[in-house]
C-alpha cells in the first residue's frame, strides 16, 4: 500500500554585497554562523538557526550543500498557575534545562548553491512549516547580527519569485502604473543585462535603484523589451509592483514579495526518501531560476 508524502519547497535569493567576493564567501558566511550559533527571530517567540551544514554528495551532482533549519520557541517569562503568580528566578533556577534544548523544535531541511547563491528549503514537510516570508525574516535576522556585518558586510535577502504569476501579471489588459525596485545583483550572475545593470549601480555609487512608470490616461503602458528585462531583474533582486485594469474594467493589482515560488511535491515513501524528493525538486526549480537568469 503506497502511504504518499506531501513537501513544498521555496526559496531565497541571498546576495553579499561587497566587491571582489567569491561563492566561497558563501560558504564561510553560512558556517560561519552555524559555527557562532547565531539566531534569528521568526515571529513572536519563535526563533531559528542553521545546523548540519555540510556538502551534498550523494543525491546532487552540483556543487551544494544541504542542512537543517532549527525553528524552535524562546520562553519568556514562567507563571505558576497553583499559585496565581509569576515564578521567581529563584525557583527557575531549582529546574535545570540543558542550554541545548529547544521549546517546540522543529526541523526542515534546505539546500545551499554558492555559485548561484540561492537557497531552498522546506515550507512545508510533515506538518512542519515554514513560510516563505518566515524563513526570509529568519535569515534577515540572522545576516543582521553584528559579528556577521562586521565579517562580511550588508548582505540582501530576497524570496524567489514564481515566474508563472509574473508571467501572467505583465499579461493584464490595462497596466496603468508599474513600480520596480533593484537591489545591487551579484557580480558573480551571468545574464549581460544584469552585468550592465550592476556595472551601472557601482558607476553612481548606489545600492538600490527604484523606478516607476504610469500609463498616459486611459492608455497602458505599453511593455517593450527593455523594460521586461528590467522588471525580471527587478523580481529576482528586489520588488515588482504594478496595477492596472482587466478587459472587463475591475482593478488588478500585483505583488512579486506576495507571489514567492512554492512547489509541491507528493511522493511515496515507500519508494523515495522525502530527502531525495526535496533534493530533487530543489534542484528543478534552481535550474529554472538559472534559466531565467540567462534567457
Amino acid at each position: 500500500m503506497a502511504h504518499k508524502k506531501k513537501i513544498e519547497v521555496s526559496g531565497l535569493n541571498i546576495r553579499l554585497t561587497t566587491k571582489n567576493h567569491t561563492s566561497e564567501d558563501y560558504v564561510d558566511l553560512l558556517k560561519f554562523v552555524q559555527r557562532l550559533g547565531i539566531q534569528g527571530k521568526i515571529a513572536g517567540n519563535d526563533w531559528g538557526e542553521l545546523r548540519g551544514i555540510s556538502q551534498e554528495r550523494d543525491y546532487i551532482q552540483d556543487y551544494c550543500f544541504s542542512g537543517d533549519i532549527l525553528r524552535f520557541t524562546v520562553i519568556g517569562g514562567w507563571f505558576d498557575t497553583e499559585n496565581n503568580s509569576q515564578v521567581s528566578d529563584r525557583d527557575l533556577k531549582k529546574i535545570s534545562i540543558p542550554e541545548k534544548f529547544r521549546a517546540n523544535g522543529q526541523r526542515l531541511s534546505f539546500l545551499f548553491f554558492p555559485e548561484h547563491h540561492l537557497l531552498f528549503f522546506e515550507a512545508y514537510a510533515d506538518g512542519k512549516r515554514l513560510g516563505p516570508t518566515s524563513c526570509e525574516r529568519l535569515m534577515k535576522d540572522i545576516f543582521s547580527d553584528s559579528r556577521v556585518r562586521e565579517k562580511f558586510g550588508d548582505i540582501e535577502v530576497t524570496k524567489i519569485p514564481d515566474r508563472d504569476s509574473l508571467d501572467e501579471a505583465f499579461e493584464i489588459y490595462l497596466m496603468e502604473t508599474l513600480s520596480l525596485r533593484i537591489n545591487r545583483p551579484n557580480p558573480d550572475g551571468f545574464a549581460e543585462n544584469e552585468r550592465r545593470v550592476l556595472e551601472r549601480m557601482a558607476r553612481l555609487n548606489v545600492r538600490t535603484i527604484e523606478s516607476s512608470y504610469k500609463s498616459v490616461r486611459d492608455e497602458g503602458i505599453d511593455v517593450d523589451e527593455d523594460l521586461r528585462s528590467e522588471a525580471d531583474i527587478a523580481a529576482r533582486n528586489g520588488k515588482v509592483y504594478l496595477k492596472g485594469k482587466d478587459d472587463e474594467g475591475r482593478k488588478k493589482e500585483f505583488d512579486t514579495s506576495e507571489h514567492p515560488v512554492r512547489r509541491p511535491v507528493i511522493y511515496d515513501e515507500e519508494v523515495e526518501l522525502g530527502t531525495q524528493a526535496f533534493f530533487s525538486l530543489a534542484k528543478t526549480i534552481k535550474d529554472e531560476v538559472v534559466r531565467w537568469i540567462n534567457s
